[in-house]
Protein backbone atom coordinates (compact mmCIF):
# COMPACT_ATOMS: atom_id res chain seq x y z
CA UNK A 1 0.00 0.00 0.00
CA UNK A 2 1.27 3.29 -0.48
CA UNK A 3 4.41 4.48 -2.95
CA UNK A 4 2.59 5.10 -5.90
CA UNK A 5 3.30 1.80 -7.05
CA UNK A 6 1.01 1.83 -10.11
CA UNK A 7 2.06 5.57 -11.94
CA UNK A 8 5.26 4.43 -11.22
CA UNK A 9 5.24 0.69 -13.50
CA UNK A 10 3.64 2.21 -16.37
CA UNK A 11 -0.05 1.12 -15.05
CA UNK A 12 -2.41 4.28 -15.62
CA UNK A 13 -6.10 2.18 -16.00
CA UNK A 14 -7.70 2.17 -12.65
CA UNK A 15 -8.96 -1.26 -13.25
CA UNK A 16 -5.18 -2.83 -13.84
CA UNK A 17 -3.86 -0.48 -11.00
CA UNK A 18 -6.22 -2.06 -8.69
CA UNK A 19 -5.64 -5.59 -9.76
CA UNK A 20 -1.64 -5.05 -9.57
CA UNK A 21 -1.50 -2.92 -6.19
CA UNK A 22 -2.84 -6.09 -4.26
CA UNK A 23 0.73 -7.87 -4.56
CA UNK A 24 2.89 -5.06 -6.48
CA UNK A 25 2.38 -7.81 -9.05
CA UNK A 26 4.43 -7.20 -12.53
CA UNK A 27 0.97 -7.77 -14.74
CA UNK A 28 -2.51 -8.09 -14.48
CA UNK A 29 -2.01 -11.78 -15.43
CA UNK A 30 -0.19 -12.08 -12.84
CA UNK A 31 -1.72 -10.01 -10.06
CA UNK A 32 -5.73 -12.23 -10.89
CA UNK A 33 -3.65 -15.64 -10.79
CA UNK A 34 -2.19 -14.08 -7.12
CA UNK A 35 -6.00 -13.51 -6.16
CA UNK A 36 -7.28 -16.25 -7.56
CA UNK A 37 -4.93 -18.20 -5.50
CA UNK A 38 -5.87 -16.67 -2.12
CA UNK A 39 -9.23 -18.92 -2.43
CA UNK A 40 -12.88 -17.77 -1.54
CA UNK A 41 -13.41 -15.19 1.41
CA UNK A 42 -15.06 -16.85 4.19
CA UNK A 43 -18.32 -14.95 4.78
CA UNK A 44 -18.82 -16.98 7.90
CA UNK A 45 -16.48 -14.86 9.71
CA UNK A 46 -15.89 -10.91 9.70
CA UNK A 47 -13.14 -9.39 8.16
CA UNK A 48 -11.19 -8.57 10.13
CA UNK A 49 -11.56 -11.36 12.61
CA UNK A 50 -11.82 -9.81 16.39
CA UNK A 51 -11.10 -11.63 19.79
CA UNK A 52 -12.44 -10.19 22.41
CA UNK A 53 -12.11 -10.47 26.58
CA UNK A 54 -14.34 -9.24 29.00
CA UNK A 55 -13.50 -6.06 31.04
CA UNK A 56 -14.73 -5.51 34.70
CA UNK A 57 -14.70 -1.95 36.68
CA UNK A 58 -15.62 -2.57 40.06
CA UNK A 59 -17.74 -0.33 42.37
CA UNK A 60 -19.59 2.26 40.14
CA UNK A 61 -22.89 3.74 40.14
CA UNK A 62 -25.33 2.60 36.86
CA UNK A 63 -28.97 4.25 36.53
CA UNK A 64 -31.56 2.34 34.58
CA UNK A 65 -33.68 4.43 32.20
CA UNK A 66 -36.58 2.25 32.76
CA UNK A 67 -38.81 1.08 34.88
CA UNK A 68 -37.92 -2.53 34.93
CA UNK A 69 -35.84 -4.34 33.58
CA UNK A 70 -34.08 -8.07 32.69
CA UNK A 71 -32.36 -10.01 35.75
CA UNK A 72 -30.41 -13.15 35.63
CA UNK A 73 -28.12 -15.25 38.76
CA UNK A 74 -25.80 -15.97 35.88
CA UNK A 75 -23.95 -14.95 32.57
CA UNK A 76 -22.37 -16.40 29.71
CA UNK A 77 -19.53 -14.50 27.60
CA UNK A 78 -18.88 -14.83 23.68
CA UNK A 79 -15.73 -13.69 22.77
CA UNK A 80 -16.29 -14.26 18.89
CA UNK A 81 -19.13 -10.85 19.41
CA UNK A 82 -18.38 -9.36 22.34
CA UNK A 83 -21.84 -10.06 23.44
CA UNK A 84 -23.42 -11.27 26.76
CA UNK A 85 -26.21 -13.77 27.46
CA UNK A 86 -28.28 -13.60 30.76
CA UNK A 87 -29.62 -16.78 32.32
CA UNK A 88 -30.47 -18.34 35.60
CA UNK A 89 -28.80 -21.21 36.83
CA UNK A 90 -31.48 -23.68 37.69
CA UNK A 91 -32.63 -22.99 33.86
CA UNK A 92 -35.78 -21.30 35.31
CA UNK A 93 -37.19 -18.20 32.91
CA UNK A 94 -34.93 -15.53 32.85
CA UNK A 95 -36.89 -12.53 34.53
CA UNK A 96 -38.36 -9.21 34.26
CA UNK A 97 -39.13 -7.08 37.23
CA UNK A 98 -39.11 -3.61 39.03
CA UNK A 99 -35.50 -3.22 40.84
CA UNK A 100 -35.97 -4.63 44.51
CA UNK A 101 -33.40 -6.45 46.92
CA UNK A 102 -34.30 -9.25 45.48
CA UNK A 103 -32.08 -8.89 42.68
CA UNK A 104 -28.64 -8.15 44.88
CA UNK A 105 -25.77 -9.92 43.56
CA UNK A 106 -27.89 -10.65 40.17
CA UNK A 107 -26.82 -9.23 36.84
CA UNK A 108 -28.33 -7.32 34.60
CA UNK A 109 -28.61 -5.41 30.96
CA UNK A 110 -30.39 -2.78 32.31
CA UNK A 111 -32.79 -2.90 30.01
CA UNK A 112 -36.30 -4.11 29.25
CA UNK A 113 -36.45 -5.40 25.79
CA UNK A 114 -35.08 -8.70 25.07
CA UNK A 115 -31.98 -7.49 24.34
CA UNK A 116 -30.60 -9.91 27.73
CA UNK A 117 -29.96 -12.27 25.13
CA UNK A 118 -26.96 -10.71 23.31
CA UNK A 119 -26.09 -7.12 25.55
CA UNK A 120 -22.37 -5.71 25.43
CA UNK A 121 -22.61 -4.29 28.90
CA UNK A 122 -23.72 -5.91 32.02
CA UNK A 123 -23.87 -4.78 35.87
CA UNK A 124 -23.62 -7.32 38.54
CA UNK A 125 -25.98 -5.47 41.51
CA UNK A 126 -24.12 -5.03 44.62
CA UNK A 127 -26.20 -3.31 46.18
CA UNK A 128 -29.40 -0.73 45.58
CA UNK A 129 -28.39 3.47 45.99
CA UNK A 130 -31.88 4.75 45.14
CA UNK A 131 -34.88 2.43 44.60
CA UNK A 132 -36.83 6.06 42.76
CA UNK A 133 -33.82 6.21 40.22
CA UNK A 134 -33.07 2.22 39.52
CA UNK A 135 -29.79 3.32 40.78
CA UNK A 136 -27.46 0.57 41.60
CA UNK A 137 -23.86 0.62 43.00
CA UNK A 138 -22.47 -2.45 41.16
CA UNK A 139 -19.64 -3.67 38.97
CA UNK A 140 -19.69 -2.94 35.12
CA UNK A 141 -19.09 -5.79 32.55
CA UNK A 142 -17.82 -4.71 28.89
CA UNK A 143 -15.73 -6.07 26.74
CA UNK A 144 -12.16 -5.39 24.66
CA UNK A 145 -10.51 -6.45 21.81
CA UNK A 146 -8.01 -8.80 22.48
CA UNK A 147 -6.75 -9.36 19.17
CA UNK A 148 -7.58 -9.03 15.95
CA UNK A 149 -6.73 -10.92 12.50
CA UNK A 150 -6.34 -9.48 9.03
CA UNK A 151 -6.60 -13.17 7.65
CA UNK A 152 -9.00 -12.02 4.88
CA UNK A 153 -7.71 -8.65 3.85
CA UNK A 154 -7.42 -7.30 0.46
CA UNK A 155 -9.05 -8.53 -3.51
CA UNK A 156 -10.80 -11.69 -3.74
CA UNK A 157 -12.53 -13.24 -6.75
CA UNK A 158 -15.96 -14.40 -7.37
CA UNK A 159 -18.97 -14.57 -10.06
CA UNK A 160 -21.20 -12.24 -11.09
CA UNK A 161 -23.79 -12.44 -13.92
CA UNK A 162 -21.30 -11.04 -16.46
CA UNK A 163 -18.06 -13.22 -15.20
CA UNK A 164 -15.09 -12.86 -12.66
CA UNK A 165 -15.25 -10.05 -10.36
CA UNK A 166 -12.87 -8.97 -7.86
CA UNK A 167 -14.21 -7.22 -4.49
CA UNK A 168 -12.31 -5.93 -1.97
CA UNK A 169 -12.61 -7.51 1.90
CA UNK A 170 -11.69 -6.39 5.33
CA UNK A 171 -9.21 -3.43 6.60
CA UNK A 172 -8.54 -2.11 3.53
CA UNK A 173 -6.86 1.18 2.94
CA UNK A 174 -5.79 1.30 -0.72
CA UNK A 175 -9.55 1.81 -2.40
CA UNK A 176 -10.13 5.67 -2.28
CA UNK A 177 -10.69 7.89 -5.30
CA UNK A 178 -11.70 11.43 -5.78
CA UNK A 179 -13.58 11.95 -8.92
CA UNK A 180 -16.32 14.85 -9.49
CA UNK A 181 -15.79 16.35 -6.40
CA UNK A 182 -16.58 13.75 -4.55
CA UNK A 183 -15.04 11.21 -2.48
CA UNK A 184 -15.48 7.66 -3.09
CA UNK A 185 -14.64 4.04 -1.66
CA UNK A 186 -14.34 1.29 -4.46
CA UNK A 187 -16.42 -1.64 -4.30
CA UNK A 188 -15.27 -3.94 -6.57
CA UNK A 189 -14.00 -4.52 -10.56
CA UNK A 190 -17.46 -6.00 -12.24
CA UNK A 191 -17.51 -8.96 -13.98
CA UNK A 192 -15.36 -9.57 -16.62
CA UNK A 193 -14.80 -11.98 -19.02
CA UNK A 194 -11.45 -13.13 -21.28
CA UNK A 195 -12.05 -10.18 -23.99
CA UNK A 196 -13.80 -7.39 -21.90
CA UNK A 197 -12.83 -5.93 -18.69
CA UNK A 198 -15.40 -5.16 -16.04
CA UNK A 199 -16.37 -1.69 -14.80
CA UNK A 200 -15.46 -0.42 -11.62
CA UNK A 201 -18.03 0.02 -8.97
CA UNK A 202 -17.67 3.20 -6.45
CA UNK A 203 -19.95 4.15 -3.14
CA UNK A 204 -20.46 7.66 -2.41
CA UNK A 205 -17.91 8.08 0.74
CA UNK A 206 -18.64 12.18 1.35
CA UNK A 207 -16.91 15.77 -0.27
CA UNK A 208 -14.05 15.27 2.52
CA UNK A 209 -12.19 13.28 5.13
CA UNK A 210 -10.97 14.18 7.94
CA UNK A 211 -7.05 15.09 8.84
CA UNK A 212 -6.27 11.07 8.91
CA UNK A 213 -8.62 10.54 5.28
CA UNK A 214 -10.88 8.13 7.63
CA UNK A 215 -14.41 7.76 6.95
CA UNK A 216 -15.63 6.70 10.59
CA UNK A 217 -18.33 9.81 10.43
CA UNK A 218 -21.42 10.32 9.11
CA UNK A 219 -21.70 9.67 5.66
CA UNK A 220 -25.03 10.43 3.46
CA UNK A 221 -26.21 12.53 0.76
CA UNK A 222 -29.46 12.53 2.69
CA UNK A 223 -31.97 10.10 4.88
CA UNK A 224 -35.12 8.57 4.12
CA UNK A 225 -37.62 5.41 4.16
CA UNK A 226 -36.65 3.52 1.72
CA UNK A 227 -40.37 3.51 0.63
CA UNK A 228 -43.70 5.55 2.57
CA UNK A 229 -45.38 1.76 3.01
CA UNK A 230 -44.35 -1.05 4.56
CA UNK A 231 -47.39 -3.35 4.87
CA UNK A 232 -47.31 -5.59 1.53
CA UNK A 233 -43.65 -7.60 0.72
CA UNK A 234 -43.68 -5.58 -2.65
CA UNK A 235 -42.59 -2.32 -0.46
CA UNK A 236 -39.08 -4.03 -0.66
CA UNK A 237 -38.76 -3.27 -4.30
CA UNK A 238 -36.54 -0.63 -5.65
CA UNK A 239 -39.25 -0.01 -8.26
CA UNK A 240 -42.37 -2.00 -7.54
CA UNK A 241 -46.42 -1.89 -9.13
CA UNK A 242 -49.07 -0.39 -7.45
CA UNK A 243 -52.66 -1.05 -8.82
CA UNK A 244 -55.84 1.05 -9.19
CA UNK A 245 -57.73 -1.80 -8.28
CA UNK A 246 -58.34 -3.54 -5.17
CA UNK A 247 -58.02 -7.11 -4.67
CA UNK A 248 -59.77 -9.42 -2.14
CA UNK A 249 -57.52 -12.12 -1.02
CA UNK A 250 -58.34 -15.44 -1.90
CA UNK A 251 -56.72 -16.72 1.29
CA UNK A 252 -58.82 -17.06 4.39
CA UNK A 253 -57.15 -17.01 7.74
CA UNK A 254 -57.19 -15.86 11.38
CA UNK A 255 -56.75 -12.37 12.85
CA UNK A 256 -56.37 -11.90 16.57
CA UNK A 257 -58.93 -8.85 18.09
CA UNK A 258 -58.75 -7.79 21.34
CA UNK A 259 -61.35 -8.58 23.93
CA UNK A 260 -63.94 -6.02 24.92
CA UNK A 261 -62.47 -3.42 22.24
CA UNK A 262 -65.72 -1.72 20.56
CA UNK A 263 -64.18 -2.07 16.19
CA UNK A 264 -66.22 -0.19 13.68
CA UNK A 265 -67.58 -2.36 10.79
CA UNK A 266 -69.65 -1.06 7.43
CA UNK A 267 -71.53 -2.54 4.75
CA UNK A 268 -68.91 -1.25 2.01
CA UNK A 269 -66.01 0.34 1.15
CA UNK A 270 -64.02 3.07 -0.94
CA UNK A 271 -60.57 3.98 -1.31
CA UNK A 272 -58.24 6.76 -2.10
CA UNK A 273 -54.47 7.00 -3.45
CA UNK A 274 -52.96 10.07 -1.87
CA UNK A 275 -50.34 12.36 -3.60
CA UNK A 276 -47.68 9.67 -2.53
CA UNK A 277 -49.21 7.01 -3.78
CA UNK A 278 -50.80 5.64 -0.15
CA UNK A 279 -53.95 3.58 -0.86
CA UNK A 280 -56.39 4.50 1.90
CA UNK A 281 -59.48 2.51 2.35
CA UNK A 282 -62.44 3.88 4.65
CA UNK A 283 -65.53 1.73 5.32
CA UNK A 284 -69.45 3.47 4.54
CA UNK A 285 -72.46 3.64 5.45
CA UNK A 286 -74.43 2.64 2.56
CA UNK A 287 -77.76 3.81 2.16
CA UNK A 288 -78.36 4.51 5.77
CA UNK A 289 -80.03 1.10 5.95
CA UNK A 290 -76.97 -0.22 8.05
CA UNK A 291 -75.21 2.38 9.49
CA UNK A 292 -71.88 2.54 10.49
CA UNK A 293 -71.76 -0.53 13.61
CA UNK A 294 -69.48 -0.38 16.57
CA UNK A 295 -68.89 -4.00 17.75
CA UNK A 296 -67.03 -6.00 20.29
CA UNK A 297 -66.14 -9.41 18.74
CA UNK A 298 -68.32 -10.64 21.83
CA UNK A 299 -71.00 -8.60 20.70
CA UNK A 300 -70.93 -10.45 17.31
CA UNK A 301 -70.83 -13.98 18.72
CA UNK A 302 -74.17 -13.20 20.82
CA UNK A 303 -75.55 -11.79 17.68
CA UNK A 304 -78.46 -13.62 16.30
CA UNK A 305 -80.02 -10.95 13.83
CA UNK A 306 -76.97 -11.39 11.17
CA UNK A 307 -75.53 -7.76 11.65
CA UNK A 308 -71.80 -9.25 10.73
CA UNK A 309 -73.42 -10.61 7.27
CA UNK A 310 -74.65 -7.14 6.67
CA UNK A 311 -71.41 -4.73 7.92
CA UNK A 312 -68.59 -7.02 7.18
CA UNK A 313 -65.89 -4.45 6.55
CA UNK A 314 -63.41 -3.06 9.16
CA UNK A 315 -60.42 -1.24 9.36
CA UNK A 316 -59.53 -2.60 12.81
CA UNK A 317 -59.96 0.86 14.13
CA UNK A 318 -62.10 2.40 17.50
CA UNK A 319 -62.79 5.25 14.97
CA UNK A 320 -65.57 6.18 13.04
CA UNK A 321 -63.67 7.79 10.09
CA UNK A 322 -60.52 4.93 10.30
CA UNK A 323 -58.87 4.67 7.53
CA UNK A 324 -56.38 1.79 6.51
CA UNK A 325 -54.07 0.36 3.66
CA UNK A 326 -55.48 -3.19 4.69
CA UNK A 327 -58.88 -3.73 4.96
CA UNK A 328 -60.55 -6.91 6.50
CA UNK A 329 -63.52 -8.81 5.57
CA UNK A 330 -64.45 -10.51 8.50
CA UNK A 331 -66.35 -14.12 7.56
CA UNK A 332 -67.26 -14.95 10.63
CA UNK A 333 -66.06 -14.96 14.71
CA UNK A 334 -64.46 -18.15 15.66
CA UNK A 335 -64.06 -17.02 19.38
CA UNK A 336 -63.94 -13.81 21.68
CA UNK A 337 -60.36 -13.05 20.26
CA UNK A 338 -60.44 -15.11 16.68
CA UNK A 339 -61.98 -14.17 13.40
CA UNK A 340 -61.87 -15.92 10.04
CA UNK A 341 -60.92 -13.12 7.78
CA UNK A 342 -60.32 -12.21 4.14
CA UNK A 343 -58.23 -9.11 3.75
CA UNK A 344 -58.49 -6.32 0.75
CA UNK A 345 -55.40 -4.95 -0.48
CA UNK A 346 -53.45 -3.39 -3.97
CA UNK A 347 -51.89 -6.27 -5.92
CA UNK A 348 -52.49 -8.51 -2.94
CA UNK A 349 -50.77 -12.22 -3.79
CA UNK A 350 -49.25 -12.23 -7.35
CA UNK A 351 -45.87 -11.67 -6.67
CA UNK A 352 -45.54 -11.43 -10.78
CA UNK A 353 -47.89 -8.64 -10.97
CA UNK A 354 -46.12 -6.96 -7.77
CA UNK A 355 -42.68 -7.00 -8.77
CA UNK A 356 -43.05 -5.40 -12.29
CA UNK A 357 -41.13 -2.36 -11.76
CA UNK A 358 -43.19 0.33 -12.84
CA UNK A 359 -43.35 2.98 -9.32
CA UNK A 360 -39.99 4.07 -7.99
CA UNK A 361 -38.94 3.64 -4.36
CA UNK A 362 -38.46 6.69 -1.86
CA UNK A 363 -35.12 5.58 -1.90
CA UNK A 364 -35.13 5.89 -5.58
CA UNK A 365 -36.23 8.98 -6.14
CA UNK A 366 -33.71 10.58 -3.68
CA UNK A 367 -31.01 8.62 -5.26
CA UNK A 368 -31.88 9.50 -9.14
CA UNK A 369 -32.56 13.17 -7.67
CA UNK A 370 -29.16 13.72 -6.39
CA UNK A 371 -27.87 11.95 -9.63
CA UNK A 372 -29.54 14.40 -12.15
CA UNK A 373 -29.87 17.58 -9.42
CA UNK A 374 -26.40 17.63 -8.02
CA UNK A 375 -23.95 15.20 -9.69
CA UNK A 376 -24.31 15.12 -13.25
CA UNK A 377 -23.81 18.91 -13.22
CA UNK A 378 -20.07 18.30 -11.75
CA UNK A 379 -16.87 17.98 -13.87
CA UNK A 380 -13.94 16.11 -13.79
CA UNK A 381 -11.08 17.95 -15.53
CA UNK A 382 -13.33 19.96 -17.52
CA UNK A 383 -15.62 16.94 -18.91
CA UNK A 384 -18.79 16.12 -17.93
CA UNK A 385 -18.86 13.72 -15.44
CA UNK A 386 -21.30 11.48 -17.08
CA UNK A 387 -18.70 10.65 -19.66
CA UNK A 388 -16.68 8.14 -17.07
CA UNK A 389 -20.08 6.33 -16.03
CA UNK A 390 -20.97 3.18 -16.94
CA UNK A 391 -24.15 1.24 -16.98
CA UNK A 392 -23.98 -1.79 -15.46
CA UNK A 393 -26.52 -4.02 -12.86
CA UNK A 394 -27.74 -2.89 -9.73
CA UNK A 395 -29.15 -6.23 -7.99
CA UNK A 396 -33.19 -5.62 -6.09
CA UNK A 397 -32.48 -9.30 -5.30
CA UNK A 398 -36.67 -9.88 -4.66
CA UNK A 399 -36.27 -13.63 -5.05
CA UNK A 400 -37.82 -16.20 -2.19
CA UNK A 401 -36.09 -19.52 -0.95
CA UNK A 402 -38.40 -22.79 -0.09
CA UNK A 403 -35.69 -24.88 0.79
CA UNK A 404 -32.22 -24.86 2.25
CA UNK A 405 -30.58 -27.68 3.53
CA UNK A 406 -26.96 -28.05 4.52
CA UNK A 407 -25.44 -25.10 1.88
CA UNK A 408 -28.31 -26.23 -1.08
CA UNK A 409 -30.49 -23.25 -2.07
CA UNK A 410 -33.39 -23.72 -4.32
CA UNK A 411 -35.48 -20.85 -5.38
CA UNK A 412 -39.62 -20.97 -5.47
CA UNK A 413 -41.36 -19.90 -8.93
CA UNK A 414 -40.95 -16.64 -7.89
CA UNK A 415 -44.34 -16.17 -10.36
CA UNK A 416 -46.77 -18.20 -7.93
CA UNK A 417 -45.53 -17.85 -4.47
CA UNK A 418 -44.26 -15.41 -2.55
CA UNK A 419 -46.56 -12.53 -1.66
CA UNK A 420 -49.37 -13.90 1.16
CA UNK A 421 -50.34 -11.23 3.58
CA UNK A 422 -51.37 -14.11 5.30
CA UNK A 423 -47.84 -15.98 5.52
CA UNK A 424 -44.42 -14.62 6.22
CA UNK A 425 -41.92 -13.72 2.98
CA UNK A 426 -38.56 -14.44 3.06
CA UNK A 427 -36.02 -13.03 0.27
CA UNK A 428 -33.26 -15.30 -0.43
CA UNK A 429 -30.59 -12.90 1.19
CA UNK A 430 -32.25 -13.12 4.65
CA UNK A 431 -32.19 -16.95 4.37
CA UNK A 432 -28.40 -17.29 3.00
CA UNK A 433 -26.81 -14.79 4.87
CA UNK A 434 -29.28 -14.55 7.93
CA UNK A 435 -31.01 -17.74 8.72
CA UNK A 436 -28.57 -20.19 7.21
CA UNK A 437 -26.17 -20.89 10.14
CA UNK A 438 -22.62 -20.47 10.20
CA UNK A 439 -20.73 -22.63 7.94
CA UNK A 440 -23.41 -22.52 5.62
CA UNK A 441 -24.05 -18.80 4.78
CA UNK A 442 -23.03 -17.61 1.70
CA UNK A 443 -23.13 -14.37 -0.36
CA UNK A 444 -24.10 -14.16 -4.18
CA UNK A 445 -23.08 -11.69 -7.01
CA UNK A 446 -25.53 -13.46 -9.21
CA UNK A 447 -28.62 -11.36 -9.64
CA UNK A 448 -31.01 -14.73 -9.58
CA UNK A 449 -33.95 -12.57 -11.81
CA UNK A 450 -33.21 -10.79 -14.76
CA UNK A 451 -36.72 -8.28 -13.47
CA UNK A 452 -34.38 -7.66 -10.24
CA UNK A 453 -31.02 -6.58 -12.37
CA UNK A 454 -31.49 -3.04 -12.73
CA UNK A 455 -29.98 -1.18 -15.76
CA UNK A 456 -30.54 1.82 -17.78
CA UNK A 457 -30.22 -0.33 -21.11
CA UNK A 458 -31.93 -3.64 -21.38
CA UNK A 459 -30.11 -6.75 -22.11
CA UNK A 460 -30.57 -10.07 -21.96
CA UNK A 461 -29.74 -10.51 -18.32
CA UNK A 462 -31.13 -7.07 -17.06
CA UNK A 463 -34.20 -5.42 -16.85
CA UNK A 464 -33.76 -1.86 -18.57
CA UNK A 465 -35.77 -0.19 -15.85
CA UNK A 466 -33.50 2.82 -14.45
CA UNK A 467 -33.79 6.24 -15.96
CA UNK A 468 -29.98 6.35 -14.49
CA UNK A 469 -27.03 4.15 -13.61
CA UNK A 470 -27.08 5.12 -10.39
CA UNK A 471 -28.14 2.06 -7.38
CA UNK A 472 -27.41 1.51 -3.93
CA UNK A 473 -24.78 -1.14 -2.54
CA UNK A 474 -26.19 -4.96 -1.84
CA UNK A 475 -25.96 -6.38 1.25
CA UNK A 476 -24.41 -9.82 -0.88
CA UNK A 477 -21.52 -6.83 -1.36
CA UNK A 478 -21.35 -5.40 2.15
CA UNK A 479 -20.84 -9.02 3.63
CA UNK A 480 -18.57 -9.80 1.03
CA UNK A 481 -16.67 -6.69 2.31
CA UNK A 482 -16.18 -8.15 5.78
CA UNK A 483 -19.88 -7.50 7.19
CA UNK A 484 -21.84 -9.85 9.33
CA UNK A 485 -25.20 -10.23 10.65
CA UNK A 486 -25.98 -8.48 13.81
CA UNK A 487 -22.19 -8.57 14.79
CA UNK A 488 -19.89 -5.31 15.11
CA UNK A 489 -16.80 -4.63 12.95
CA UNK A 490 -15.25 -1.63 13.78
CA UNK A 491 -12.55 -2.04 11.15
CA UNK A 492 -13.42 -2.87 7.61
CA UNK A 493 -13.68 0.02 4.36
CA UNK A 494 -17.39 -0.05 4.40
CA UNK A 495 -18.25 1.04 7.94
CA UNK A 496 -18.95 4.47 8.73
CA UNK A 497 -20.74 6.11 12.00
CA UNK A 498 -24.00 5.81 10.58
CA UNK A 499 -26.32 3.26 9.49
CA UNK A 500 -27.20 3.15 5.68
CA UNK A 501 -29.54 1.17 3.26
CA UNK A 502 -28.63 -1.35 0.93
CA UNK A 503 -30.56 -2.51 -1.86
CA UNK A 504 -31.49 -5.87 -0.57
CA UNK A 505 -35.11 -6.91 0.72
CA UNK A 506 -35.50 -9.25 3.52
CA UNK A 507 -38.09 -10.54 5.28
CA UNK A 508 -42.21 -9.12 5.64
CA UNK A 509 -43.76 -11.07 8.94
CA UNK A 510 -47.23 -11.17 8.35
CA UNK A 511 -48.06 -11.16 12.21
CA UNK A 512 -47.76 -7.16 12.15
CA UNK A 513 -47.71 -6.24 8.25
CA UNK A 514 -44.40 -5.06 8.30
CA UNK A 515 -41.76 -5.26 5.63
CA UNK A 516 -37.97 -5.07 5.98
CA UNK A 517 -34.89 -4.34 4.00
CA UNK A 518 -31.27 -4.77 4.82
CA UNK A 519 -29.34 -2.02 6.16
CA UNK A 520 -26.00 -1.80 7.12
CA UNK A 521 -25.54 -0.16 10.86
CA UNK A 522 -23.18 1.91 12.56
CA UNK A 523 -21.33 -0.46 14.45
CA UNK A 524 -20.14 -2.44 11.12
CA UNK A 525 -22.80 -4.96 11.13
CA UNK A 526 -25.62 -6.21 8.54
CA UNK A 527 -29.31 -5.82 10.04
CA UNK A 528 -32.73 -6.37 9.00
CA UNK A 529 -34.34 -2.92 10.81
CA UNK A 530 -36.62 -3.41 13.61
CA UNK A 531 -39.43 -1.32 11.99
CA UNK A 532 -39.14 -1.60 8.56
CA UNK A 533 -38.98 -0.41 5.00
CA UNK A 534 -40.66 2.93 5.93
CA UNK A 535 -37.59 3.15 8.68
CA UNK A 536 -35.58 6.72 8.01
CA UNK A 537 -31.96 5.58 6.95
CA UNK A 538 -29.20 6.98 5.21
CA UNK A 539 -28.72 7.08 1.33
CA UNK A 540 -24.91 6.15 0.04
CA UNK A 541 -25.53 5.92 -3.89
CA UNK A 542 -23.48 3.66 -5.98
CA UNK A 543 -22.06 4.05 -9.45
CA UNK A 544 -20.09 2.04 -11.82
CA UNK A 545 -16.81 3.97 -13.73
CA UNK A 546 -15.83 2.34 -17.62
CA UNK A 547 -13.31 -0.19 -17.32
CA UNK A 548 -10.89 2.04 -18.77
CA UNK A 549 -11.06 5.42 -16.85
CA UNK A 550 -7.34 6.31 -16.83
CA UNK A 551 -5.52 7.64 -13.29
CA UNK A 552 -3.28 10.73 -13.32
CA UNK A 553 -2.06 10.74 -9.49
CA UNK A 554 -2.56 8.63 -6.14
CA UNK A 555 -2.14 5.42 -4.66
CA UNK A 556 -5.88 5.28 -3.38
CA UNK A 557 -4.77 5.39 0.17
CA UNK A 558 -7.28 8.11 1.92
CA UNK A 559 -4.54 10.81 2.17
CA UNK A 560 -3.31 10.62 -1.48
CA UNK A 561 -6.42 8.88 -3.51
CA UNK A 562 -6.72 7.67 -6.85
CA UNK A 563 -7.34 10.79 -9.31
CA UNK A 564 -9.26 10.16 -12.11
CA UNK A 565 -7.77 12.13 -15.05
Amino acid sequence: VGGNYCLNNGFNKLHDCILVSEHQSKSVNDAKTYIANKGEANVNETAPIYTYVEDRTNNIQYASNTSDCYFGNSYEFDNSTGTFRLFNKDNSPIIRDLLSDLYINYYTCGSSTAGYTKCSTIYKINSIVNINTNTISGDKITYKISSSLDSQVGLYKTQDNIGDTYFFRGNVTNNNVYFGGYYWKIVRINGETVNKDGSIRLIYNETSLDENGNNLKPISIGSSAFNNMGSHPKYAGYMYNDSNTPIVSDYTFNKTFTLGTLYYFGESYSYEIDSNGITKFKISLGENEYPLKQMTTTEILNDTSGQLSKTPYTCLSTESNGECEILYKVNNIINQTSGNVNTISMNYNNKELNDQNVKDSVAKKIIDDWYVNTFSSQQNNGKSVLEYVYDDIFCNDRSTISLYTNGTYTLRNSNTSGYLLSQDTINSPYTRLVSAKVPYRKATLICANKNDAFTVNETSISNGNLTYPIGLITVDEAALAGAMYDIKNNNYWLRCSNNFWTMSPSRFLSSSLITRGFIINGNGSLYNNTYGVVDSMNLRPVINLKSDVVISSGDGTPTNPYIIE
